[in-house]
């Protein structure tokens, strides 16, 4: 009973998440993308609030079902690595190839590349694809780190954190295969693991907790006074403050073991929602466009919602095809269990 509380609360989690990412992208992340609105927007700022959060969220949940089920035999790295290709870049080089070509010949999509561009969305950053490819090489990178024994303490699991944040803090830019996105994500999937092994110390004290509920409502405050601030910041302050704010936040949120059943339904279906919502939000955008609605809470609302449940749809539909599951959601056999990870 226990473990399956644990998997509602985080699928909990996961489903909060989905909802944050789609409404991301339905907004876009400056006035060129989504909904294309201003920098003065109320919904830019709404983007702005739980960015720091977005991404980070989603990479510590995957970290933590993973050490749910760890990776700890050196032999089955192998066949680890091949799992997850099968799971992850399977279904990445399908939705990305299908997105890039309804993008290039759909009128009004916000499309800035020629054909003969293709080949790049396979090895650098593209749209919302890059998470695919950073969420792999991070497997790859833990399965080895875990074969490794480097995660068997506590200390280790701080140390190890707090050197997978240095690159990130220091800039390192590599847009190859989402290598600079890889590196910024890499110690929240860390974070994940250790939150999860090491829950009973991590979890035990409330004076620790409510030194961390602190520190993320300083941090959270700070981030939102400076959307207001008209001036130039520090960089590195910047991603200091982005993950203080990430780190205190997720652990606060994963302390409080909140359930909601709607949304356990909803992250159920999360990895199928992050791949192909953007089908659905694109076209829902670009309809109102054409109907003249002018309303942005309407055209919100309603991509959102598009975003949410197309993807569903999609999937209990090619469910009963096999091919077309494992080349378009990476199965290609029925799940046993109720619970499904993000990238099991």
């Amino acid at each position: 009973m226990r473990k399956i509380e644990k998997d509602l609360y985080i699928e909990t989690l996961r489903g909060i998440a989905i909802i944050l990412m789609v409404a991301g992208h339905v907004i876009g992340d400056d006035k060129d993308a989504g909904m294309k609105v201003s920098d003065n927007s109320g919904f830019r700022y709404f983007y702005y609030i739980f960015e720091y959060l977005r991404m980070p969220l989603f990479t510590v949940i995957s970290g933590y079902v993973y050490s749910m089920r760890p990776l700890l035999d050196r032999d089955k790295l192998a066949y680890f690595i091949n799992k997850k290709f099968k799971r992850l870049m399977i279904p990445f080089l399908f939705c990305s190839t299908l997105f890039f070509l309804v993008q290039y010949f759909t009128p009004g999509t916000n499309m800035n590349k020629n054909l003969t561009d293709i080949w790049k969305i396979y090895f650098f950053s593209y749209a919302h694809f890059w998470f695919i490819q950073s969420i792999f090489l991070i497997f790859i990178i833990a399965a080895f780190i875990e074969v490794s024994g480097l995660l068997s303490s506590i200390t280790n699991w701080i140390l190890l954190m707090f050197i997978c944040f240095l690159p990130f803090l220091s800039g390192v830019s590599v847009d190859f295969f989402s290598i600079t996105k890889t590196l910024y994500l890499l110690p929240y999937f860390i974070l994940g693991i250790g939150l999860y092994r090491f829950r009973d110390t991590v979890f035990k004290q409330k004076a620790g907790q409510i030194a961390l509920i602190s520190v993320f409502v300083i941090s959270f405050i700070t981030q939102q006074v400076l959307f207001f601030v008209d001036q130039n910041i520090d960089l590195i302050f910047i991603r200091l403050l982005r993950s203080v704010v990430a780190v205190s936040g997720i652990t606060c949120l994963i302390s409080l073991k909140f359930s909601c059943a709607p949304l356990q339904r909803l992250g159920y279906y999360s990895f199928m929602i992050y791949l192909y919502h953007v089908f659905a939000t694109a076209s829902v955008r670009i309809l109102s466009m054409r109907l003249g609605f002018d309303n942005d809470v309407l055209v919100f609302s309603l991509s959102l919602v598009a975003g949410l449940l197309f993807p569903i749809i999609l999937y209990n539909i090619v469910g009963s095809f096999p091919v077309l599951k494992l080349v378009m959601f990476g199965e290609g056999v029925e799940k046993k269990n109720k619970i499904q990870s993000l990238v099991t």
